[in-house]
């Protein structure tokens, strides 16, 4: 491989991230004696799809390899241990994007401009999301409990929120995110201000938070989702709102505090 392609291959990495597939592997045990199988393990193996710069299988997966090494001095015998390197030192490392399209999956750094849809989970360990500034897709936090959103500033897909066991993120504001291009659902979270957003390009759900001020919020092209006691309180005078003001019976902040 000439220097100029690898070159070329290191710059599509750090604009796109790495796009491939996992695949399945499943391993069983047999019992002869009650002739049937028994479930052992099953992992995701990563595949890197390189077909448009001409790499055979083996070839793209080296070029993975050594784009590791060279981007963060970090040696891995295999690109199935990019899905083990989300986190160091509580911020984000190497991302999975878009796992729930499978034709769509890639991992990239976690730094700047971030290719796609990322969802983070308790198990991921990330407290802060350090030096990304921008989501070309949707963020979502599951069980998180993330404490700090960095140097976020945009997310062009949707922001949500969900929150179904014990783990609760710590997030209070958004801090200094200013668009959102599609919805922003952040109902029974802890956060209280929308810090500097400007633009919601979709619904924005405030229902069961705290927050009782649209503060920096110029335009919402949705619906503006509040519960039924923040009638009369939350001032949108100074907000363009496409949608709807719908209003809910949701519990009582109070209860919330």
């Amino acid at each position: 491989m000439t220097e100029e392609l690898r070159h070329k291959i290191y710059e599509y990495f750090d604009n796109n991230g790495i796009a491939g597939q996992h695949l399945s592997s499943v391993s069983y045990t047999f019992d002869m004696n009650e002739q049937n199988s028994s479930h052992v393990s099953e992992k995701r193996l990563f595949r890197p799809n390189l077909s448009k710069f001409n790499l055979s299988a083996s070839e793209a997966d080296q070029i993975v390899l050594d784009y590791v090494y060279h981007t963060t001095n970090v040696k891995i015998q295999s690109t199935n241990d990019l899905i083990k390197m989300r986190s160091i030192e509580g911020k984000p490392f190497f991302l999975l994007l878009n796992e729930y399209e499978r034709d769509k999956v890639k991992y990239c750094l976690a730094f700047g401009k971030i290719p796609g849809s990322v969802v983070f989970r308790n198990t991921d360990k990330v407290e802060t999301l350090g030096n990304i500034v921008e989501i070309c897709g949707d963020l979502g936090f599951s069980d998180s409990d993330i404490k700090d959103l960095g140097n976020l500033k945009r997310i062009d897909g949707s922001f949500w929120i969900s929150q179904s066991g014990s783990t609760f993120t710590k997030l209070t504001s958004l801090q200094n995110i200013e668009y959102i291009g599609k919805d922003l659902n952040i109902k029974n979270s802890n956060i209280s201000n929308l810090g500097k957003l400007k633009r919601v390009g979709g619904n924005l759900n405030l229902r069961e938070t705290l927050v009782t001020d649209l503060g920096n919020v110029e335009y919402i092209a949705g619906n503006l989702l509040l519960p039924v006691e923040l009638k009369g309180i939350i001032k949108t005078d100074n907000t363009v709102i496409q949608g709807k003001i719908k209003y809910f019976n949701d519990r009582s902040l109070k209860d919330i505090i």
